[in-house]
């Protein structure tokens, strides 16, 4: 006798339909719905739920939407939802990704016979295709990673890889609590990963230009493990708390530079610092020139001015600023 699906949308979706019909799936009261202030309903399937912004799979593709618009939000449970995601991922080609998220889910559920069965499903597609080197070695990298410590096993001080990791590059990793982002714990002064600029307590977006919230805590070491010195890009979030003066103590300061010791221009990935005075608190605190600000005294960036950034930072008065950055570093 044949098992019936718990998830009777995925039933459907393994029976083969096409990605279109895949797609407008979305759109069923199946979906995620995250109700905005102006009363329109996002429906799809969250993917992230982090640093007050949402990251929400939808039929017409990604969208990133601030906390702060969101009136209400209405969730699926987190397999049913990861379980979906792989099943796009996997028919849009991007088995990488899929396999990421199968893995998730066996690792929340190891009994659960729809992240094993399509974690099985792309092992056999990646054995079958060797001729793409590419492809063959990110499928040694995810056998190696599944095949050894768990993700809870490697947050352990003496597992085997956590010492490697920390002899070899100078790193402990760990998971924020709450949304299960991967963070650096620590950073072995004069170590690798030193000299490439990571800090405590960054948050990492991405490693080798895969995004970080696909990856369960063994696929990011295994990167970082098996690449040498220089040749791994990764995107990072940080939060940095620097002192502004001002030219007089009335009023705010007339130039940014006079009160901060720093310059903000538009780019084409939103506000960053052109330039940077090495005497200012903001350099001592770890700013530097390129990078990205995402968040600004508590308040997401989108729909923020460059002039409106700029004031932000300069103040009335001697005060804090309070700055979530985002860099790339090559390790």
């Amino acid at each position: 006798m044949r098992m019936r699906s718990k998830y009777p949308l995925r039933s459907l979706i393994l029976a083969g339909l096409p990605v279109l019909l895949l797609c407008s799936s979305l759109c069923r009261a199946d979906a995620d719905i995250v109700t905005k202030n102006n009363g329109d309903n996002i429906k799809g399937i969250i993917l992230r739920d982090a640093d007050g912004d949402l990251t929400v799979l939808t039929d017409s593709g990604t969208l990133t939407i601030s906390a702060g618009d969101v009136k209400d939000i209405h969730r699926e449970g987190d397999i049913e939802n990861i379980l979906m995601t792989a099943d796009i991922y996997r028919d849009k080609g991007e088995n990488i990704k899929a396999y990421y998220l199968y893995q998730k889910a066996a690792r929340l559920d190891p009994d659960n016979e729809d992240a094993v069965r399509g974690m099985a499903t792309l092992e056999d597609q990646l054995r079958g295709n060797e001729e793409d080197p590419a492809w063959t070695e990110d499928h040694r990298r995810i056998q190696t990673s599944s095949g050894q410590d768990s993700d809870k096993a490697i947050l352990r001080d003496n597992s085997a890889s956590t010492e490697r990791l920390e002899d070899e590059i100078g790193i402990i990793l760990g998971e924020e609590k709450g949304d299960g982002r991967i963070k650096v714990q620590y950073v072995s002064p004069g170590s690798r990963a030193d000299r490439a600029g990571l800090s405590g307590n960054d948050h990492i977006v991405s490693i080798g230009g895969r995004p970080a919230v696909y990856m369960g805590m063994f696929d990011a070491v295994s990167i970082l493990l098996s690449a040498p010195e220089g040749s791994t890009r990764l995107i990072v979030d940080r939060e940095v708390v620097f002192f502004v003066e001002t030219s007089g103590e009335e009023g705010p300061a007339s130039d940014l530079w006079d009160a901060a010791g720093l310059s903000i221009e538009n780019g084409p990935e939103g506000a960053y610092v052109s330039d940077i005075s090495p005497d200012s608190s903001a350099f001592g605190r770890g700013v530097r020139v390129g990078d990205q600000i995402i968040k600004l005294m508590g308040n997401e960036m989108s729909g923020m001015t460059i002039t409106e950034v700029r004031d932000a930072i300069r103040g009335g008065g001697p005060h804090s600023v309070d700055m979530f950055i985002r860099r790339k570093i090559t390790i």
